[in-house]
């Protein structure tokens, strides 16, 4: 997303020690945005981008000890796929997603689609690819974005299907509105399939 002529930006060269980009404040996110060439973006996808990624993911302390919520994690450098995976792993389970029922951000597909991608979506698809079953039609796209390393990527849990919307209440009084369902725990081998 560089200009040709500007230096290649490093999120992490901003942040609060441990050299990790996610503790980057709002305000200093917004100017380093603005100066990196932000034109590949209308407006109402960057104020999206802004909001998502300085929400706070305050739900999960009140999953921390509720009935039937049986695990939960942030989605971070492993992407969604592969925070998804360590759950499976972890708890000798399977999972099945559905593709467009996840939450994407506006426009997110469109850049995408135009290789706008991270070079870290491949290294992680290297390192579970094999334990991930992409549907034929979802394709390179899909791989790319469930594999994009997050720094403020929301949470995922798994609870019992009478917790549903008891969890999803949690998330919208919390502010996170675009909560969702986006698939199921399945019986057998630790993997992961995408519909």
């Amino acid at each position: 997303m560089n200009a040709p002529d500007r230096a290649p930006l490093r999120l992490t060269q901003f942040s609060h020690g441990g050299g990790c980009g996610c503790k980057i404040a709002p305000a200093m996110l917004q100017q380093i945005i603005a100066k990196s060439g932000t034109s590949v973006l209308p407006a109402i996808a960057y104020a999206a981008m802004l909001a998502s990624t300085t929400q706070l993911n305050t739900p999960g302390i009140a999953f921390a000890n509720r009935a039937g919520v049986h695990a939960l994690t942030d989605v971070t450098g492993f992407g969604l796929l592969g925070q998804l995976l360590e759950m499976c792993r972890a708890s000798n389970a399977g999972a099945t997603i559905d593709f467009d029922k996840v939450p994407l951000l506006p426009g997110v597909r469109e850049l995408a689609a135009t290789g706008l991608v991270t070079g870290a979506s491949g290294r992680n698809w290297a390192g579970y690819g094999p334990d991930v079953a992409l549907a034929g039609a979802q394709g390179d796209l899909a791989r790319a974005l469930l594999t994009d390393p997050q720094t403020s990527g929301g949470l995922l849990v798994a609870c019992a299907p009478e917790t549903v919307d008891t969890v999803l209440a949690t998330f919208r009084d919390e502010g996170f509105d675009r909560a969702t369902v986006i698939g199921e725990i399945t019986p057998g081998a630790a993997r992961v399939g995408v519909r």
